[in-house]
């Protein structure tokens, strides 16, 4: 039992941040998984998921919502900062 719950924690995640999206693309996001992160909240006013292949959320946001190619903010998420407020203070 003690060995799923260690593997899960070891297992790589990546925050993605899609930053200025366009309104419109907002219901694609929502179907998408993506969750919003209001203004009042540091680095806030963001759609953003957690996914395990940070590159093929990238290509999906670059051709799908944003229609080129853009620079997406992506924080890597361990079991130390999981339930963090750190995760939202810097992107890779």
């Amino acid at each position: 039992m003690l060995s799923v719950v260690r593997e899960a924690a070891m297992n790589v995640e990546y925050l993605v941040q899609a930053v200025d999206v366009p309104y419109d693309a907002r219901q694609f996001l929502k179907a998408r998984g993506y969750r919003w992160r209001p203004a009042d909240l540091p680095n806030g006013k963001v759609w953003w998921t957690n996914t395990c292949d940070a590159e093929a959320e990238i290509a999906w946001l670059q051709s799908e919502v944003y229609g080129t190619k853009i620079s997406v903010p992506v924080s890597q998420i361990s079991a130390l900062n999981r339930y963090s407020e750190r995760i939202w203070e810097g992107a890779i």
